[in-house]
């Protein structure tokens, strides 16, 4: 039997971690290839994933409300099949890889090989260059014993071994830049609690004897997490006057934390005059507290990388749509009688890829690093749609080969499993322009934020009947605004007109949507 640790993948672009919503298994079930194992949340979706294997859930590694980072485990299957050579077995976990990258996979014999993930060395740093390594392939190393020496934007660390080992391999030579969560060192270690190899004996102090060559003084004598060490920045104190009092010398949240209520003060303080206020009578104001986590987290990230990188303008304008209002109605009928609910969004939909293909720098991207524009070739629209767990964006592919009806079929499946929560994670990527439909919730007008890295995002109104003038005379028309915003490091404003007034010209003359139809 062998024995893997089944880690989060990558769900979705940017996704860092998810909350584990539901269990389809326990402890002890068979489980067999694609059925499913747990519902998971994240910022872009709730998506349910399936079992690689088939096998047997031997642990799992979180509750329901449980938040579980990508890349780490998620629950451990035993597999069917024969005992696999240690060589086997890291060949299985490099097929396995491509789902889940990392994991655990036990030889059979006692023995298992670990995959060592870089670790978020501070807030908010994504990689890590490699300044050292302080072991070599085939070594034998201890619990706590320096790795590795990695400098970040944050600071340059070492990194202990987390268990008792054998290393197999280093995943980069000196100088490699290293992603966060990505593989650093792979051990053989104990499948069985056992120590397969003899590490190095820590000396009767708990401190090692001998440092490796190299290593500075100051590095050799502070063992913490990066965690804890974030925690003693957050507080103001040194890490390397903290005593240790974990294995071998490391040091515990808790170690820092006393260091801090201890007597005495931890850092000098400049001298501030103080002065009392009379206080006066407060009372408590209403309110109630909605946790700042989940998709509602993850939405505002986004929107402030896309406002803080893409430079953004908005352009507004109003459409005629009263012979588009009379095709709907007669074509309803029709629609209806093959079980298709016929919107205007299909129309609006259909009408913006031909105004795109004729403005292919608004369907787009820009690619800095390699000073590159890049014109999308295909018009795949994500749909912003509110769920009930929040703003979620699947995307419509291919829509220049498919008809307003196989559109307003598409666009109602969709909506109708996204709302549920069981959208695809394939539905949820590659799109190339994004529309905001303000106007089905009773919307004008808006200015709708870049789903970035897109460089334009489309927001049509609400579509009501208003006065206006037409060849002289006064009408009642049926009119619609619509609103775009575009990255104008891309997008001129005359490019954001010339491809909003196709857009209306479509919208306006609803036949030509026929004309144009493939």
């Amino acid at each position: 039997m062998t024995v893997w640790q089944f880690l989060l993948p990558d769900i979705g672009e940017g996704t860092a971690e998810g909350e584990i919503v539901k269990w389809y298994v326990k402890e002890g079930d068979p489980v067999s290839e694609d059925q499913p194992m747990v519902e998971v949340m994240t910022d872009k979706a709730t998506v349910v994933i399936p079992s690689p294997k088939n096998g047997k859930v031997s642990k799992l590694f979180g509750k329901v409300g449980d938040m579980i980072a990508v890349h780490h485990p998620l629950l451990e299957l035993t597999l069917s099949g024969e005992e696999p050579t240690l060589a086997q077995a890291e060949e299985a976990r490099m097929e396995l890889d491509a789902f889940a990258p990392g994991g655990t996979v036990s030889s059979g014999t006692g023995t298992e090989v670990f995959e060592f993930l870089l670790p978020d060395i501070g807030e908010g740093t994504a990689e890590g260059e490699i300044v050292k390594w302080y072991i070599k392939e085939g070594d034998l190393i201890s619990e706590d014993q320096p790795m590795v020496e990695v400098m970040t934007d944050k600071a340059t660390v070492v990194i202990p071994s987390p268990k008792n080992g054998r290393v197999i391999r280093l995943f980069g030579p000196v100088g490699t830049v290293i992603e966060v969560h990505k593989p650093l060192v792979s051990l053989e270690v104990s499948s069985t609690g056992k120590n397969p190899v003899k590490p190095v004996p820590p000396a009767a102090n708990g401190k090692q004897d001998e440092k490796p060559a190299g290593m500075p003084p100051q590095q050799i004598q502070v063992l913490a997490t990066p965690g804890t060490r974030k925690l003693a920045r957050n507080l103001g104190i040194d890490i390397a006057i903290v005593q240790g009092t974990g294995k071998n010398g490391r040091i515990t949240d808790e170690d820092v934390r006393s260091v801090r209520t201890g007597p005495g003060p931890v850092k000098k303080q400049s001298q501030v005059t103080s002065f009392s206020v009379p206080e006066k009578e407060t009372r408590p104001v209403p309110q109630e507290e909605i946790p700042f986590t989940g998709i509602r987290k993850r939405i505002a990230d986004k929107m402030v990388q896309s406002v803080y990188t893409a430079p953004h303008f908005t352009y507004m304008d109003e459409v005629d749509v009263t012979a588009l209002v009379e095709m709907r109605d007669k074509l309803k009928p029709a629609a209806e009688k093959e079980g298709i609910k016929l919107t205007y969004m299909p129309f609006i939909l259909k009408a913006l890829v031909e105004a795109l293909k004729r403005n292919p720098v608004c369907n787009a991207t820009l690619d800095e690093p390699a000073k590159v524009i890049r014109l999308k070739k295909v018009y795949n629209i994500g749909i912003g749609m509110d769920t009930p767990t929040g703003l979620i964006v699947p995307v419509l592919k291919n829509l220049e080969t498919k008809s307003v009806f196989e559109i307003a079929a598409e666009l109602k499946d969709l909506g109708d499993r996204t709302k549920a929560g069981q959208v695809r994670m394939d539905e949820l990527k590659d799109g190339t322009f994004t529309v905001s439909n303000v106007g089905a919730i009773g919307g004008l007008m808006a200015t709708p934020v870049i789903n970035f890295p897109e460089v334009a995002i489309l927001a049509p109104g609400k579509i009501q009947q208003r006065p206006v003038v037409v060849d002289g005379k006064l009408e009642i028309r049926w009119m619609m605004y619509h609103s775009w915003s575009c990255d104008h490091r891309v997008v001129d404003g005359a490019d954001a007109v010339r491809c909003g007034n196709d857009f209306a010209r479509f919208l306006s003359q609803p036949e030509w949507l026929l004309v144009n139809l493939r």
